[in-house]
Formats: C-alpha cells, structure tokens, sequence
C-alpha cells in the first residue's frame, strides 16, 4: 500500500510521458523503467520503503531520489543503480528546498488517503493499481533471503489479496505465494 501510494505521488509530478515508467518493485521498491526496456540486471531506483512492525503499529521510512547528490551521482550498492526525479524532468526549474518539500507534501497527501482506506478495506481495493504498475509481473525471477537461501524461482504472475509475491515455477500448475519481507528479487541469468 505504501509503494503504491508513493508510486501514484510520484507519477503525478512529472509529465504524462514519463509517469508510465514509475513501477512498483515488490516488497519494497519504487523504481523506473523506461518506455519498451526490459528488465535486465537492475532497475533504476527512484524510492526504498522500510517497513518495522514497532509497539503494535508499524514504522514506514521512504527515501525518495530527487536530487543526485551534490557533485554528481554516486554509486548505489546492491544491484540496482539509482534514478532521480530531477533526471526525469521535476524540480529543475524549483529551488532544491521547495522542490523536496513538495515531493513531500506529495507522498504524504497520497498516504494518508491510502492508509486510511486500507484500514477500513484492506489490500483489495489497491490491488488494480498494484498489478497495473507492478515491475515484475510476467518476469523471470529468483526470490531470496538475507542469506541467500532459494525462496522461489519462475515467473511472477501477481500478487494476492495479503500483498505476498505469486511465483509459478517452472513446469508447476499454481503459482506459490512468497510473504517474506526480508526477500529480494533478481531476473534469472
């Protein structure tokens, strides 16, 4: 719900030509990719969500990319290299203060409206909006733990109504669900 909320306020500040490429990287991820590219070693990375289940409630930390750092871009470790909303058109003509303060001003306004209606409805009502920008849907993928150890491999085909990661292996009839927070996808070589 947080990706898709973050997603959503991200789309809506750059132009119509762009906004397609904003995806949901499942668990945790916001990323870009640009129109008729194919997922391939990484993605660009524009947002990290950090979810902490904390005194009964549960913590959301969102980095979002908007500026490159001061100097230039630095590299990103991980896979993934990293996309800023300035590089996608936004915040070049604002001052970099302004210009963060209405990204933030932008997610939040999206997550209240979301978190509120997750509340009453659950994740069914944002699952059309999910699967409509999810990135790895229709992928190859491995899914793996912090250790490395094999969760699932084959193809994504969704996610369900509890937000888990729907993989069909190879050659199975029914895809298995993956809840695990502490995954993390590759395409397979």
């Amino acid at each position: 719900v947080a990706a898709v909320a973050v997603r959503r306020a991200l789309a809506s500040l750059l132009a119509d030509d762009v906004a397609p490429g904003i995806r949901v990287k499942w668990p945790n991820d916001v990323v870009y990719i640009a129109e008729g590219e194919r997922l391939s070693s990484g993605f660009l990375k524009m947002v990290g969500i950090s979810l902490e289940q904390h005194a009964g409630g549960v913590c959301v930390g969102i980095g979002v990319n908007v500026f490159p750092p001061v100097g230039g871009a630095s590299s990103v470790a991980g896979k993934n290299h990293p996309a800023y909303l300035e590089e996608l058109g936004f915040g070049g003509t604002c001052e970099r203060r302004a210009a963060v303060d209405e990204v933030r001003a932008a997610v939040l306004r999206e997550l209240e409206g979301s978190y509120r209606r997750w509340l009453d409805e659950g994740f069914d009502p944002f699952m059309a909006s999910y699967e409509a920008h999810a990135a790895l849907t229709g992928r190859s993928v491995v899914v793996e733990d912090r250790q490395g150890a094999v969760l699932a491999e084959g193809c994504v085909v969704g996610v369900d109504s509890a937000g888990r990661l729907l993989v069909r292996p190879p050659g199975a009839a029914q895809p298995m669900a993956v809840a695990s927070g502490e995954a993390h996808l590759r395409p397979l070589a």
